[in-house]
């Protein structure tokens, strides 16, 4: 399918205000990857994104405005200095379509709100995350038009009342996602030995499911002692820390933690799913995390299975059978699945195999840019007004 642009010279030339956090290394966040990706692909439709201080030159390759507006600081939280960078260069410039991609906050909602009245250009607003009930929807959304990353989230948005929105799923680059990567030298830098099978866990210690998580490994190596598990969550906040610690504390005492190894960061995802024999999720809530989680993708796209609690928006995920879903908090369940997927590596194969033709047909990275170009048309020259209904 192709985008077919009309031919005028303002709209094709259009400036797409992506009001982001700081575009930037390390690319281990999913909203800030596709936005790059998105932005990578917008010619003759000029993007503007913001970064961090010092680091626009570094960002140069396609035509864009780099903004180096943030000053760095240490932890991922944004900080009040930060919000009011964004704020000040929010106001300071103009734009064809201010394309909002981050989690939508009830203050900051408020001011957008303000702020749609006195700009000229069209408000775009993606909500990746998982709203709150429909009796406080109204609170966090401020788009023209709205896009959601789940079928669930769109349902919800419909339900409140709120008809100019739609669903574009997120994207997984098949070719950087691919099987039969080289594993390189990870196996051996992480000390896991060839006869091990590897569980990943590349999450959250905010999920709620850390007492979970370590009945699960305890359970499963009580049976499959030649396996090891890799915890790969991103620390956040001093609270990540802290429940890092206390999961690790909790293994050694059951005598495992050397068949565990945990990572705060990764420097190439590709290569830590490869060295995977699957992946798990065993969430018990969504808050604040994508409603499709990107890494899970990435290990289907790779063909390696996911299993999952069924939680949603979480399931959505689970269109193929691609691996196996459990209720949250059932880890007798969760290790059944393991073992069921880890002893049989035909059952492995084959659900790996769905994985990847589910992401190629529904999560590729191709589908998700075209997708935002057509609706970047669509309201580059529509010129009706605010055109979301609100009950």
């Amino acid at each position: 399918m192709s985008v077919n642009l009309k031919e005028d010279n303002h709209k094709t030339s259009a400036k797409i205000f992506f009001a982001t956090r700081a575009i930037a290394p390390p690319w281990d966040e999913a909203s800030k990857n596709l936005v790059f990706r998105l932005a990578n692909a917008l010619s003759p439709m000029t993007p503007i994104l913001l970064t961090y201080k010092g680091q626009a030159e570094g960002l140069m390759g396609f035509p864009a405005e780099f903004l180096d507006i943030y000053s760095k600081v240490r932890g991922r939280k944004i900080t009040l200095r930060q919000k009011v960078q964004f704020l000040k260069t929010l106001l300071a410039r103009d734009a064809d379509i201010y394309h909002f991609y981050f989690t939508p906050e009830r203050y900051s909602s408020s001011f957008m709100k303000v702020l749609k009245k006195i700009k000229t250009g069209k408000f775009l607003q993606t909500i990746a995350t998982p709203l709150p009930e429909e009796s406080r929807i109204a609170s966090y959304v401020y788009g023209h038009q709205i896009v959601t990353q789940s079928d669930f989230t769109l349902q919800k948005l419909r339900n409140a009342g709120y008809e100019n929105c739609s669903r574009i799923y997120p994207g997984i680059d098949t070719e950087k996602f691919k099987p039969g990567r080289l594993q390189g030298p990870l196996r051996e830098k992480l000390n896991i030995r060839l006869e091990q099978k590897v569980v990943l866990y590349a999450g959250n210690y905010y999920l709620g499911c850390n007492d979970d998580l370590v009945k699960i490994i305890v359970d499963t190596l009580r049976d499959l002692k030649h396996t090891c598990f890799v915890l790969a969550c991103r620390i956040d906040s001093s609270e990540d820390v802290t429940e890092r610690e206390r999961v690790r504390a909790c293994l050694d005492r059951e005598g495992v933690l050397d068949q565990v190894r945990f990572l705060d960061s990764v420097e190439n995802m590709a290569e830590l799913v490869q060295l995977s024999d699957l992946q798990i999720f065993p969430a018990r809530k969504m808050l604040k995390k994508a409603d499709l989680p990107l890494v899970l993708l990435e290990s289907l796209a790779m063909e390696k299975p996911i299993i999952i609690s069924d939680l949603a928006p979480l399931n959505e995920i689970m269109k193929y059978n691609v691996g196996a879903l459990h209720d949250p908090g059932d880890t007798i369940q969760a290790v059944t699945e393991i073992k069921n997927l880890l002893t049989n590596d035909t059952l492995r194969r084959e659900r790996g195999e769905k994985g990847r033709s589910m992401v190629m047909e529904l999560f590729s990275i191709e589908s998700y840019i075209e997708q935002y170009k057509i609706l970047y048309n669509r309201m580059l020259h529509d010129e009706s007004g605010d055109t979301i209904s609100e009950s």
